[in-house]
């Protein structure tokens, strides 16, 4: 039977060693957004829930179309245990009557783990009978120091300190990128780690966990490096392979159609009009137009954006071709009837936030350099 599989990543607003760095821009990008793209990726996946106290984080979330769930400020200190935000989201899905099989938690500080990653380490879960699984990466604590009474000492042994590598029993540190486990285990263990526990190995490349400036500029670089030796090799082979990437869609060959629903102007109808379809402003109408292209699978909706006053004098009439194609034949005062069809900026932003709130990308045609830098 298929199971249910629930992915959260725990992102509090506070950070004192790198402030803001879950929506910090790495290599163009919001540190969190590689762990959401990571998740949404994957097929096993049914649900991507971002927990955090935090609203700028709550927008990007969204704007790269995870759920987020807002974090109690009791739960979002320093001094705040991971786990029981975990526990929060389960406990608040649960409210509306969503009980996942299988949680992950995934940490937003490690966007180096791949979707191959996630997979990879679910499958081994599901494959075996353990009851929690973390990832690790390969570590040598037997060449480590510690100080006790004023001496310096191995922490395990001189005999095990003095082996070359190779002679050392392989040993593994937990890098902080996928716990897996399920809601009653959790809740009886307070947390992923029990005796029943299985462990994926990643490699040191991809098991960095940023909490310094020092760990950024190294993920950061190995971004692109990689992205370089991607960009090598697509222009080696046919450039029919190249893929855009649009919000968290990939756009290219063996990707979905993106479809793109062009509402345009369409929203802004006379008053009777809007009454027939029960609505009162253009923003309304805007909204159920949003809603309805989201139900019917589009990825995209786009509006237009101008000022009239940057592309017309006021008495323009309209131009002979529209006057042909229409077979009206009166000169319309041009000005006045694009005038009416403006889409205020006010609203343009709260159609932007709605869209985020519906998972569904905004698209807007600028006509003038203010539209275009308003939307930028």
């Amino acid at each position: 039977m298929e199971k249910n599989i629930l992915a959260i990543i725990p992102a509090r607003g506070g950070s004192k060693r790198l402030p803001g760095k879950n929506i910090k821009q790495l290599a163009g990008k919001p540190l969190i957004a590689y762990t959401i793209e990571a998740a949404l990726n994957s097929k096993l996946i049914n649900k991507v829930v971002v927990s955090t106290d935090c609203e700028d984080i709550s927008e990007t979330s969204k704007q790269f179309g995870a759920e987020v769930i807002k974090r109690p400020e009791n739960l979002a200190k320093d001094t705040s245990p991971t786990i029981d935000a975990i526990k929060h989201t389960i406990q608040q899905l649960a409210h509306s009557n969503y009980h996942p099989d299988i949680v992950l938690l995934l940490q937003p500080t490690s966007p180096l783990r791949t979707t191959e990653d996630i997979n990879n380490a679910l499958n081994q879960f599901l494959n075996n009978h353990t009851e929690s699984l973390i990832s690790v990466s390969e570590s040598n604590p037997y060449w480590t120091l510690k100080q006790e009474n004023n001496k310096t000492i191995p922490t395990f042994d001189w005999q095990k300190f003095k082996l070359r590598k190779q002679d050392l029993p392989k040993s593994f540190s937990p890098n902080g990128a996928i716990y897996i486990s399920t809601p009653e285990n959790i809740e009886k263990n307070n947390g992923f780690y029990t005796e029943n526990l299985a462990i994926y190995e990643m490699p040191q490349e991809r098991s960095i966990d940023i909490d310094e400036q020092s760990d950024f500029n190294y993920a950061e670089f190995l971004i692109n490096k990689a992205t370089t030796m991607n960009k090598s090799a697509t222009n080696t082979t046919n450039s029919n392979n190249n893929t855009l990437q649009i919000g968290n869609k990939s756009i290219g060959k063996d990707c979905p159609c993106f479809i793109i629903a062009e509402i345009g102007v369409n929203h802004i109808l006379e008053q009777e009009d809007m009454q027939k379809i029960n609505c009162t402003s253009p923003l309304e109408v805007a909204y159920k137009m949003i809603d309805t292209v989201k139900e019917a699978g589009a990825d995209a909706v786009k509006f237009q954006s101008f000022n009239t006053d940057k592309l017309l004098l006021k008495g323009t009439k309209k131009p002979q071709y529209q006057i042909e194609n229409t077979g009206d034949d009166q000169e319309i005062n041009y000005y006045d009837l694009l005038k009416k069809l403006e889409t205020s900026k006010e609203d343009q932003t709260k159609i932007s936030n709605y869209c985020k709130e519906k998972g569904i990308i905004f698209f807007s045609t600028p006509y003038d350099n203010d539209s275009a830098d308003f939307l930028d």
